[in-house]
């Protein structure tokens, strides 16, 4: 209790010092009140000494001295009195009773007069009373070496104290005549007085100012707690205030009540509450920021310690705080960088810049991450340095994304063979360095392209699905690659060699080897297209497929690589026509027939179908993932043959675009699709619909003029039209298709870049043009759930474009699975036959 409260501290220093003030001033009343007693009494036996002195000088003189012997019986007394005694110079003997004195004089001067024997005492053993103190026998010996002054002195005893006076009796001239010889002192006058009275006295005083000091005390702590009480309660308002603060409650408030001091502390304190409740939250604010940051971050004292790291930090490297705290930023740093980079760094940061840098480390058991760390001084306001902070961007995903897409810049996802782009490549690099060296050991240079076609796939993908389209063509590849394998055996270990095998797209692969003549191709290609016939072995449907291969060989066929593959394309197309199932060696003449062929039948078939409407749209719903609801529609051009069959676009569109005729059927499905949104918008529902145009016209003046006149002319509401383009087209004349797109955008309309993926230049320039969605390619969607890869890949996709503002839409959507994780990986939109085949929009 006392330790805790400063009302009982401030009580009890006041008591206390009330108590030692009080009992001061107690003691020093009574010792004065003693001390002028004694002074009294002193005085009363001085008073009383002086006529003694003159009785015995007189009476002596007179020889009278029985008179002084009853002058001084008289003075004994008196009330107090005790003791008066007249003692001679030995300091032993009291005059006047005995006849020592009396028998002297009878010898000197005869004899005695009777009135001076009258009642005198003979005491035989003469000893004054009180010659024994030390105080008596040193006055003594002062009064016989000549002083005269008085002295007193307090005799203790069992039952009583006295005061006792002595004052010498001095010779004086006349005293000669009787006693003959002159002394300093011819005796001492003892008055012995009781102090009994004096010490009742005082006692009785002392109690008095005692009762008096515990009444003063009593009250001055009464009226003391009272005002302390007035202080002490504010203060404790303050401190219980300063508790709620300290847990964390700071709508607390003091009431102010007065002017003075304190509450002149309330206000302070109300003030600096509220200041405190700001910072804190701030703090607060600050510490949760850093604590939930998606970063690491730690903090580094000034001699390298470090002193604090977050959550995240934790989760990416896989150490604890207390793992961490206090140790040296050098040993964490000591296993991505060396001795002097360190140096350098700490030199950077503590001359007060920041540093910055990425780095691959390890965590606690050995995994490895990449990240980006930056490392800035924290100053204090005098722009001293007291700490750093580092933060730490876990950037693995990043950087495995980044490998991804570098990957999928050379490979193709599928069958893991290298794609068309890097096939080109490798062929380029490859005829470059043939015709730096057109012989080896005096053999020319030589190469053949083969060109693989699996005839009728679209018949397994049309019967058993994609699914199992997939599993054949994973199975092709590998027959490829074991293919080659086995050239050793056949004695083509050159080929082994120099063998380029990649998938070109769709069921189309390639394979250049560098050969010395004509017949050992042959047999290669005999083999992989043999091996080709037993690939139902690689898959679960019971099919039996073959394969159309083109050959065309280097130089002879051709010196570039894009003009081996022209020739071979040409070859594998007359391999096609004599039935499949086999191979063709590229001859000028098959590019005739190849162009001459099917090309010009087809050409009047879509003329003919242009002429008597037969082309039209069909809609296939695209699904918002956010809500589960119908977004809109892509409309897919479908050419209705004259026996009323429905033709798919793959059919027709590439002959379309040889001959000119694309425009055309761009413009019909265009209309027919504004006219239907105009009609949607009548009836309030308003929908949107996209619309494929082909890369042969995009940026055709005469087609935007088109597009803008049909807009106002069908009352169509640009901003539910969707112009499809794919990237290829796109990329292919940038300026242009930037110029045609933003004419179209200028007026409300929207655009989509379709196929996005498949080459990966998209990313290059996907930046400059302003488009509004992109399309992912089918072939990520097809296995998302089945394959890692392929998500890493949407999500890059994702994120990318979700930085940019742009919508993404999954294309081949055919199940629930993917649609599930398509959500997960935050796609916009999906498209396929698991959310809606395309359909007339009666049927719909």
């Amino acid at each position: 209790m006392f330790r805790k409260s400063i009302l009982s501290k401030i009580l009890g220093v006041v008591i206390a010092v009330a108590i030692i003030g009080f009992g001061g001033l107690i003691y020093r009343v009574i010792e004065q009140g003693k001390k002028n007693l004694l002074e009294e009494r002193k005085r009363a036996s001085e008073l009383m000494a002086e006529p003694i002195l003159e009785s015995i000088y007189d009476d002596m003189l007179r020889e009278r001295a029985d008179i002084a012997r009853y002058f001084i019986k008289g003075v004994q007394s008196i009330k107090g009195v005790e003791r008066v005694q007249i003692i001679r110079s030995n300091g032993i003997e009291e005059a006047f009773q005995d006849f020592k004195t009396l028998k002297t004089v009878e010898k000197e001067y005869g004899k005695l007069k009777p009135e001076w024997t009258a009642d005198h005492p003979d005491k035989q053993n003469n000893v004054a009373q009180g010659v024994d103190k030390p105080e008596f026998k040193e006055a003594v010996k002062l009064f016989n070496k000549g002083k005269k002054e008085s002295v007193s002195y307090i005799e203790e005893s069992v039952d009583k104290r006295l005061l006792t006076y002595l004052v010498p009796i001095v010779a004086r001239p006349k005293c000669k005549s009787c006693h003959g010889v002159e002394q300093s002192a011819r005796g001492v006058l003892m008055i012995s007085t009781s102090l009994e009275d004096m010490y009742a006295s005082s006692a009785s005083n002392r109690e008095r100012w005692l009762i008096y000091g515990l009444f003063t005390i009593l009250s001055i702590t009464v009226l003391l707690a009272f005002l302390v009480r007035g202080i002490i309660r504010p203060l404790q308002r303050l401190s219980s205030a300063a508790e709620d603060i300290a847990n964390g409650n700071f709508k607390i408030s003091v009431p102010v009540q007065t002017s003075d001091e304190i509450g002149r502390l309330s206000r302070s304190f109300n003030k600096m509450a509220h200041e405190v409740e700001v910072r804190t939250k701030e703090l607060q604010k600050l510490s949760m920021a850093i604590e939930q940051s998606v970063n690491g971050v730690f903090i580094v004292g000034r001699n390298g310690v470090i002193e604090y790291v977050n959550t995240m930090f934790e989760q990416i490297t896989g150490y604890s705080k207390e793992e961490m705290v206090g140790h040296d930023l050098r040993t964490f740093a000591s296993e991505i960088m060396t001795k002097n980079e360190y140096e350098g760094l700490w030199k950077t940061i503590s001359a007060g810049n920041t540093w910055q840098g990425s780095y691959k480390h390890k965590k606690k058991y050995g995994q490895p991450y990449w990240c980006n760390c930056l490392i800035s001084p924290i100053k204090d306001k005098k722009e001293n340095i007291t700490h750093f902070l580092l933060i730490q961007e876990d950037i693995t995903k990043k950087k495995e994304s980044e490998e991804r897409i570098q990957h999928l810049a050379s490979y193709d996802e599928l069958t893991g063979l290298i794609n068309r782009t890097r096939f080109m490549e490798l062929m380029d690099e490859w005829i470059a360095y043939a015709k730096t060296k057109p012989a080896i050991a005096g053999h020319p240079q030589t190469g053949a392209l083969l060109l693989i076609d699996i005839d009728e796939f679209r018949y397994i993908n049309d019967t058993y699905g994609h699914n199992i389209g997939d599993e054949f063509l994973r199975g092709a590849a590998k027959i490829l690659g074991n293919t080659i394998n086995d050239m050793a055996a056949q004695n083509i270990k050159r080929a082994k060699e120099k063998s380029i095998i990649g998938r070109l797209g769709g069921d189309e692969f390639a394979i250049f080897m560098s050969y010395t003549d004509v017949k050992e191709t042959i047999d290669v290609v005999e083999l992989i297209r043999k091996k080709i016939g037993s690939i139902h072995s690689f898959i679960s449907a019971s099919v039996q497929l073959t394969a159309s291969i083109g050959i065309a060989f280097y130089p002879k066929h051709g010196a570039a690589t894009k003009e081996l593959f022209i020739k071979a394309n040409a070859a594998m197309s007359q391999a096609k026509e004599a039935g499949g199932d086999r191979h063709h060696i590229y001859s000028p003449e098959d590019s005739y027939l190849e162009k001459m062929r099917s090309r010009f039948e087809w050409k009047g078939h879509i003329q003919k179908a242009i002429e008597e409407g037969r082309f039209e749209p069909w809609f296939q719903p695209i699904l918002d993932l956010k809500d589960d609801k119908i977004h809109h529609y892509e409309a897919l051009a479908r050419m209705r043959s004259e026996d009323g069959k429905i033709l798919l676009p793959g059919v027709f569109i590439d002959t379309a675009e040889i001959f000119g005729l694309i425009g055309t059927i761009d413009k019909i499905i265009t209309e027919k699709v504004m006219k239907l949104q105009a009609e949607t918008s009548r009836q309030k529902s308003s929908l949107a619909f996209g619309m494929n145009l082909s890369g042969k016209d995009l940026g055709n003046e005469e087609l935007l003029s088109f597009l803008q006149s049909k807009i106002v002319e069908t009352g169509a509401d640009p901003s539910h039209l969707i112009f499809e383009i794919t990237e290829t087209a796109a990329v292919r004349d940038m300026d242009r298709a930037i110029k045609f797109i933003n004419a179209l955008k200028s007026i409300g309309c929207l655009f989509s870049l379709d196929d996005f993926g498949v080459g990966f230049t998209s990313f290059i320039y996907l930046k400059e043009m302003n488009v509004d969605y992109i399309k992912i390619d089918g072939s990520f969607i097809r296995r998302l759930n089945e394959n890692q890869n392929d998500q890493l890949f949407v999500k890059a996709i994702v994120d990318v474009s979700k930085g940019m503002g742009i919508k993404t839409v999954a294309e081949f959507v055919e199940n629930k699975e993917i649609i599930k994780l398509l959500k997960e990986l935050n796609v916009d939109y999906a498209q396929g036959y698991g959310i809606g085949k395309p359909a007339p929009w009666k049927d719909l």
